[in-house]
C-alpha cells in the first residue's frame, strides 16, 4: 500500500493506493469505504506513524510529535509489538505490552490540526 499526503494552499489531498491484484488490500478497501471520513483519516494517520519509513512534517508541529508519549511509543512498535531496536530476551515484556491504538494518537489529518486559521 502506498500513501501520499499532499498539503495544498487551502486543503490537503490524501492518496492511498495499492496493486489491484492484491486481494488483501481489496478487502481492506471495502471495509475502509464503509466508514466515515474522520475514521478514514484517523486510520491513515495511524498507518503513517506505525509503518512509514520516511515522513516529513511542518517544523511548526515539532513539539506535537516529540512530546506525545503514545506517538513516540507507536514509532517504536513493529506490527503492534515493542521493537526498541534490540531483541528482547524472555517474553515477560511482550505479555504486558499494550499496543497503541489509532484513537490514542493525535489525528494530524483532521481539521483541528490545520496550520491555517
Amino acid at each position: 500500500m502506498h500513501l501520499a499526503i499532499l498539503p495544498l494552499e487551502d486543503s490537503t489531498f490524501v492518496l492511498a493506493f495499492y496493486h489491484k491484484k492484491d486481494k488483501k488490500y481489496s478487502n481492506l478497501r471495502h471495509q475502509f469505504n464503509s466508514v466515515l471520513k474522520d475514521k478514514k483519516l484517523a486510520f491513515i494517520n495511524y498507518l503513517i506513524f506505525a509503518y512509514s519509513e520516511n515522513c516529513f512534517f511542518s517544523i511548526e508541529r515539532k513539539e506535537d510529535f516529540t512530546c506525545n508519549s503514545k506517538l513516540s511509543q507507536l514509532t517504536q512498535e513493529l506490527f503492534g509489538e515493542p521493537n526498541l531496536g534490540f531483541q528482547i530476551l524472555g517474553d515477560s515484556f511482550k505479555k504486558s505490552y499494550k499496543k497503541v491504538q489509532p484513537h490514542e494518537i493525535p489525528n494530524f489529518l483532521s481539521k483541528d490540526w490545520s496550520l491555517e486559521d
